[in-house]
């Protein structure tokens, strides 16, 4: 009995030895648990409001969340946005630092960063370059982009290569042969995924038909993105009508939602007098819940790239009320 005794006061003396440094472990990790929640900017946003998708079963009134491309800042005080939106050519020589000051600002602002990096060719290398991309021609972009956005340590969404079903050539990755953009696609995820593990990567067509011929496969996509823009005199010379939101979204989700993923409106822009602006967007809102696997939709708030529509609609302004989210 008294050995009994003497064997447990020995065992309380011992822990009552390491109890401070046991202490002292505790506290450390408990600080870089919350230090690492910092890093990674402990956005109110989770991933499961933006990447999860909503079905039918468990669908709820305003499951869409909303971001904006602003490249002038006009949404900076704006309440409620999810995403803040940057494009990226990986030829600038500041892309890197232009990434790492976008995250900051979206930070400061309870935002993910959504960038689409812009795969430009060199000049003269054009109708080469998704050859080029797998042949190890670009890997010094891709690794200096990655990087970048690696050294952030937190998650954000990266769109490569968009809209790459279209028939015209505005984009030099774009009207290619599929099988010729699915492995550069690829190509550039399984490198970046090495140097931002933390991206969750955006497959982004415009939503025409054939689009399915670029799906690259489920392991290289978490989101598909899609393009969604309003333009009256380009609907009345295509459809003879105005085209709601409805009228222009559903045929683009029809085609991706047989892909079983989260789908981001990427792009979204409606041109016309405020008060058109104003009218369009309250049937977006109306009927904007009705596509279960929607998650995301943000806006491109600025001017159109010069050419990109045919001369005869000049260059539409997408620019709307910062208000209209709120």
């Amino acid at each position: 009995m008294e050995c009994a005794e003497l064997s447990c006061r020995t065992q309380l003396k011992t822990a009552l030895y390491y109890l401070p440094a046991v202490a002292l472990c505790a506290f450390a990790v408990i600080g870089l648990v919350l230090k690492a929640r910092d890093t990674v900017a402990a956005l109110s946003w989770g991933w499961e409001d933006l990447l999860i998708p909503v079905t039918s079963e468990f669908k709820h009134r305003g499951h869409v969340n909303y971001g904006v491309y602003d490249l002038h800042h006009r949404f900076s005080q704006a309440k409620g946005l999810a995403i803040e939106h940057i494009f990226v050519s990986w030829l600038s020589a500041d892309a890197g630092d232009n990434i790492i000051s976008s995250f900051e600002y979206a930070r400061a602002r309870n935002r993910w960063l959504m960038i689409t990096i812009e795969p430009y060719a060199v000049e003269g290398r054009k109708s080469q370059l998704l050859d080029d991309i797998v042949a190890g021609a670009y890997d010094s972009k891709i690794t200096s982009v990655c990087r970048a956005i690696g050294s952030l340590h937190a998650p954000l969404l990266v769109r490569w290569g968009h809209e790459m079903e279209r028939a015209d050539i505005r984009y030099p990755w774009s009207g290619a042969r599929a099988q010729s953009y699915i492995e550069a696609y690829r190509y550039f995820v399984n490198k970046c995924r090495a140097d931002a593990p933390k991206s969750y990567l955006v497959w982004s067509p415009k939503g025409m038909a054939g689009l399915r011929h670029y799906y690259p496969g489920r392991a290289f996509v978490d989101l598909v993105g899609l393009s969604v823009y309003d333009l009256p005199k380009y609907d009345l010379n295509h459809f003879r009508r105005v085209m709601s939101f409805r009228d222009a979204f559903s045929p683009k989700y029809d085609r991706v939602a047989g892909f079983h993923k989260s789908v981001i409106i990427a792009e979204m822009g409606v041109s016309g007098s405020a008060s058109y602006q104003a009218s369009w967007m309250k049937n977006f809102f109306r009927d904007v819940d009705d596509f279960p696997l929607l998650r995301t939709a943000v806006y491109f708030n600025g001017k159109d790239t010069p050419g990109a529509w045919p001369q005869k609609y000049g260059t539409p302004d997408w620019t709307i009320d910062s208000k209209v989210f709120e």
